[in-house]
């Protein structure tokens, strides 16, 4: 019996140390479950316990005491990891090429504003006077039922949303890719683009800035 808390605890250990990115964890205490642990911070369940520790269904049941467990993940950037999770063979294979051209074009970027930069600054140099140019800035709109983030948006919306939208799903880190995220909400990929101007649809970069813990218009 000893030997199989210790190897538990260990494992439990191993665990908490893979999952660094927590932003609530809860303390379990004598005779406590994943229910119990749950109850415990609003808006997480017993499977979210169950899910983000990497516990098995009978582990909820002989939880550690003094052993603290993560109720709530922490925010975060997607990283490239989930844009290839469940990838394999020329889908991967694909996915590589994009990261690669991705990197390779955020390098040009960043070479080409710094060459930009020098060239203004010795421009400015040669003359006092600037021309005179239109300040006046506009904003560019895919038609009249679009807003910047329209009134009934929640506060994690993102910008260029349908104003006619009336619901709205936030991202999870279980959401893959755009495919995955409008299939858990019932709709079809086309009006995941279509009601979120904002968001990249087909092409070079295709659903990479659908991120974690940002809301989308999923019905309008």
């Amino acid at each position: 019996m000893k030997f199989t808390l210790i190897t538990l605890a260990v494992a439990i250990a191993s665990v908490s140390a893979a999952l660094p990115n927590c932003a609530k964890e809860v303390v379990a205490q004598e005779g406590d479950t994943c229910q119990s642990l749950a109850s415990q911070v609003q808006g997480v369940s017993a499977h979210d316990i169950l899910k983000r520790n990497g516990l098995e269904v009978s582990d909820c049941s002989a939880l550690v005491a003094g052993q603290s467990y993560c109720a709530q993940p922490s925010i975060r950037k997607r990283s490239w990891f989930y844009k290839t999770k469940g990838l394999s063979g020329q889908k991967l294979e694909l996915a590589k090429k994009k990261i690669a051209s991705a990197k390779a074009n955020k390098s040009n970027k960043k070479a080409s504003k710094k060459a930009s930069k020098k060239s203004t600054k010795k421009s400015a140099k040669k003359t006092s006077k600037k021309p005179a140019t239109n300040t006046k800035k506009t904003q560019s709109k895919p038609g009249d039922d679009w807003s910047s983030t329209p009134a009934n948006a929640p506060s994690n919306a993102v910008r260029h949303i349908v104003s006619t939208c009336t619901k709205y799903s936030t991202v999870t880190k279980n959401d893959s890719w755009c495919g995955d995220f409008s299939k858990r909400n019932g709709i079809s990929i086309a009006n995941l683009y279509k009601w979120n101007a904002g968001l990249h649809g087909p092409g070079k970069h295709e659903c990479d800035n659908l991120d974690d813990g940002n809301a989308y218009c999923v019905q309008a």
